[in-house]
């Protein structure tokens, strides 16, 4: 706003002085505005160049699988699970059957096919509740052993 426009439409110099002080208010206002409105404006373009490059990594991520069937994934995941606890199950009856003096390799068999009937609960790659099972055996098929 110009002072000569003011004058022109016959303001007196109090009223152009107010009008002038009023507008650089409104002036003052508006680039403090504009400031706030420049700042939020980088702060939400580097929010979302951040968001961009996170996208663009998640997309490389999904590329790499793309094509994979996560239905087959899965299944094998599970097949490859009880396999392994399968395994784990074997390991622990060798660890609890080998060092016994076994008066044959069929005594041995036998003893462990009886003890795999028994359904014993295995927690942490061990069989819970399987002394009982090992005193019956010692009691009832002392043959099934060497004698010392």
């Amino acid at each position: 706003m110009k002072t000569k426009n003011l004058q022109r439409i016959g303001l007196t110099k109090k009223q152009i002085d107010f009008v002038m002080a009023e507008n650089g208010k409104d002036v003052n206002h508006v680039k403090e505005q504009m400031v706030l409105r420049e700042k939020q404006m980088n702060e939400m373009q580097k929010e979302n160049d951040h968001l961009y490059k996170e996208l663009t990594k998640l997309n490389q991520i999904v590329e790499r699988y793309n094509g994979i069937d996560v239905k087959e994934l899965l299944e094998t995941q599970k097949r490859y699970d009880k396999e392994l606890l399968e395994l784990k199950k074997s390991n622990a009856i060798e660890r609890l059957f080998g060092n016994l003096p076994f008066a044959s390799k069929l005594a041995k068999k036998q003893a462990i096919q009886e003890f795999e009937k028994q359904n014993f609960i295995f927690k942490d790659d061990v069989f819970i509740g399987v002394d009982s099972f090992f005193e019956n055996l010692i009691k009832n098929d002392a043959n099934a052993f060497y004698k010392r």
